[in-house]
């Protein structure tokens, strides 16, 4: 536990709940961006995305591929989408029906669910009641029903799970588990590797991707028709 509070306590340092960046980037070339137009924060941004980008080429695999992590849609879609994300953050907030809804309309995708809790201890017990919940087979009841609620405490999070027939001693004994603080640290590992600095972070690729395929990476809030966008790109 004292690694992953120092974890957390050096991550809440760095890393922020983001505003809304452009939209439509990808590994080669970011739409929209015009090098004759372009200011040294453009420059700046479509370096860090393409740097992104590679790094999560070189991870794929524990990017796209982790037994562990949470999901939704089709658990063997051809298309993978990945978000980081915190539940205190307005922006993953924001992001997160418009991600279903997108599973809904493409039944080739699967979503991985990358619990990223840097806003705190109330974030941090979320994500470890969430990942909880997955053992139960509830995982994206207690998802969602967190996602929608207001000024979330831990004790509120014990309600929304007791109210949706979670077994709450049994997930607040899983919580503190070896294997739930084991992948939350991979989490984080990871998202150091690919050099991610905010919430929500999102990923989108071939299931089967290589460092050879194309990886769209959104670094923030985005819209649901460049995610379309996205998956019909990658297809």
């Amino acid at each position: 536990m004292k690694m992953q509070h120092s974890i957390i306590a050096m991550l809440c340092g760095l890393i922020f709940c983001t505003t809304a960046y452009p939209k439509d980037q990808t590994e080669i070339v970011v739409q929209g961006f015009d090098p004759g137009q372009a200011t040294t924060a453009d420059i700046q941004e479509k370096r860090m995305i393409q740097a992104v980008e590679k790094a999560a080429a070189n991870n794929s695999q524990a990017l796209f591929h982790r037994s562990n992590n949470p999901s939704s849609g089709n658990p063997n879609g051809a298309i993978t989408l990945v978000e980081f994300f915190d539940y205190n953050c307005s922006h993953c907030v924001t992001m997160d029906p418009l991600i279903q809804s997108l599973a809904q309309a493409n039944p080739n995708l699967r979503v991985i669910y990358k619990e990223f809790p840097i806003r705190g201890s109330v974030s941090n017990y979320a994500a470890r009641a969430a990942l909880a919940a997955n053992l139960q087979g509830k995982f994206l009841s207690l998802h969602s029903a967190m996602m929608r609620a207001d000024n979330l405490s831990d004790e509120k999070i014990n309600d929304i799970a007791k109210s949706l027939n979670i077994d709450v001693e049994k997930l607040k004994s899983e919580m503190s588990s070896k294997t739930i603080e084991q992948e939350i640290n991979e989490n984080y590992q990871l998202a150091q590797r690919l050099g991610i600095t905010a919430t929500p972070a999102i990923f989108v690729a071939k299931t089967t991707s290589s460092p050879a395929d194309t990886i769209i990476f959104f670094p923030g809030e985005v819209d649901r028709q460049s995610l379309q966008m996205a998956v019909n790109q990658v297809k």
